[in-house]
Parts: C-alpha cells; sequence; structure tokens
C-alpha cells in the first residue's frame, strides 16, 4: 500500500481517479505493479457513479470542456447526493458459452437504491477468466445510511439473484472443432 500511495504522489496527479492494477505473488504476498495512471475504470461505471453520488454529469462535462463552452457552476459543484456506496463487477467464473444470464427480480432494502448492469449476452463465449476484461457486469448501491454494509448487502445480491448458465457440451465441440481446423491447417 505504501508503494502504491508513493507511486501516485511521485507521478503528481492533481486530482481525480486513478486507476491501478496488481498482482499479488502467493507464496511470497509481494506486490507487482502491473499498470497505473490517471483514468477512470472501465466501461461506463464510473461516469454512472459519480452522477449518482456528486450529481454531477460528467460526459456533459467532458464534452462542454473539450469544445469550449462554458459550464455553469450547478453543473460542476458536488451535490453529494450518497455517501455511502459499493460498486463492484460481476467476475466470470467460469468458460463457456453463455446459456442463459440475467438478474431475478429483487427489491431494495428502504433506502438503498441499486443499479445492475449486465453486458454478456445469451451465445456470447467467455472464455478469458484470468485477466482484467473478466466481467460480465457490474452492481452498484448507494445509500445515505452510513450504518448500511454496502459491500455485504452487493455480494449478497450476486449470490442470490445473479443467474448465469452455459451450454457445456458446446463450448468444449467448438474448441476441439476449432484446434481441429488449425492442427489440419498446420499440416
Amino acid at each position: 500500500e505504501e508503494v502504491l500511495k508513493k507511486f501516485i504522489f511521485a507521478s503528481k496527479y492533481p486530482n481525480g481517479p486513478f486507476h491501478m492494477e496488481v498482482i499479488k505473488q502467493k507464496k511470497t504476498n509481494k506486490i507487482f505493479l502491473v499498470e497505473g495512471h490517471p483514468r477512470e475504470v472501465g466501461f461506463n461505471m464510473y461516469y454512472l457513479a459519480c452522477k449518482n453520488i456528486t450529481g454531477q454529469n460528467l460526459y456533459k462535462n467532458s464534452v462542454y470542456a473539450k469544445i469550449n463552452k462554458k459550464l455553469n457552476d450547478k453543473d460542476i459543484i458536488n451535490k453529494n447526493i450518497y455517501r455511502n456506496y459499493c460498486c463492484r463487477y460481476i467476475p466470470i467464473k467460469k468458460n463457456g458459452i453463455i446459456k442463459n444470464i440475467h438478474f431475478k427480480k429483487f427489491k431494495d432494502k428502504k433506502n438503498i437504491k441499486t443499479f445492475i448492469n449486465v453486458f454478456k449476452k445469451k451465445n456470447e463465449v467467455l472464455n478469458n477468466s484470468h485477466d482484467d476484461a473478466s466481467r460480465v457486469g457490474y452492481i452498484m448501491s448507494f445509500s445515505n445510511k452510513k450504518n448500511y454494509n454496502l459491500e455485504n448487502y452487493t455480494k449478497n445480491i450476486l449470490n442470490n439473484y445473479f443467474v448465469i448458465n452455459y451450454y457445456w457440451f458446446l463450448y468444449l465441440f467448438e474448441n476441439i472443432y476449432v484446434n481441429k481446423i488449425l492442427w489440419e491447417i498446420r499440416l
């Protein structure tokens, strides 16, 4: 953690999101920095989370700044809409062809607002469960109640309401067939 802090301070980055990826070596517990630079987290999760937390429309603000159009004070002032939040990606846990993927209906607790987004679809092939693109969607929960543990809350929603099923035989057949074609091409 100290090395990561030193890296950010050494970069002299003034303020804003800073994305870092690390690998933790299991045998030694050493942490190795893979990537670090000022940018948001992937997909549109960062923008939606900021809009829900601050009330700012970062898409609009970015476009206005790039075309030198004046922003109003109300567009850039933090409205502190939510003070307690958890945003997490839904990881790919298995490889295969998606047969079914969705969230079962659930009702948020009082004073909690949850957003879900699944960006993988039926019949898509998942075969990258060991890289930083290994996610099928995200879940974000927001509340002004500090006593809510939104980390556990979103984990509970994932464990109880997220559904993903695979066509295992098609994935195996596809891999065998593709490997056979590749083998014949090499001959």
